[in-house]
Order: C-alpha cells, then structure tokens, then sequence
C-alpha cells in the first residue's frame, strides 16, 4: 500500500512515537468515480487459486440477509 500511494515511514524512529505523515488533496469528481470503479473491479474478481485474505478479496453477492442479534429473544 506504501508503494501504491508513494507513502513511507523510512528514516523515521518509530520507536519514538513519531508516525509518518500524510498529505491529504483534493480530488475532481471523474478521478474519484475511477477510482472507486478500479477498487470495485479488483474486488469483483476471483482470486487466484480460491483463497480469499484481506490482501486479496472478493466481493460475493449477498445470498441473504436478516437480522442476527434481535431484542427480545
């Protein structure tokens, strides 16, 4: 995730409490459409061999929903 948005703690002292910094812009409304398009297509995808992480995920379609913890029961 460093390498992708060009982030990193080197040089740091991290044992200090001194955390990496990061630059917040602004962003037009096409660029953020593409980008939430390209997060949505990464995550529609199969993985590779089956094994889902939080590294490599997969967004399934939701086969049911209800209600898990109900007030009452």
């Amino acid at each position: 995730m460093e390498a992708h948005y060009g982030i990193s703690a080197e040089g740091m002292d991290l044992s200090v409490g001194e955390a990496p910094a990061y630059e917040v812009g602004t962003a037009t409304h096409k660029a953020a459409l593409t980008a939430e398009h390209d997060a949505c297509a990464v995550s529609s995808k199969h993985p590779k061999g089956g094994v889902t992480s939080q590294f490599i995920p997969y967004a399934a379609p939701v086969a049911a929903a209800r209600e898990l913890h109900m007030v009452g029961r």
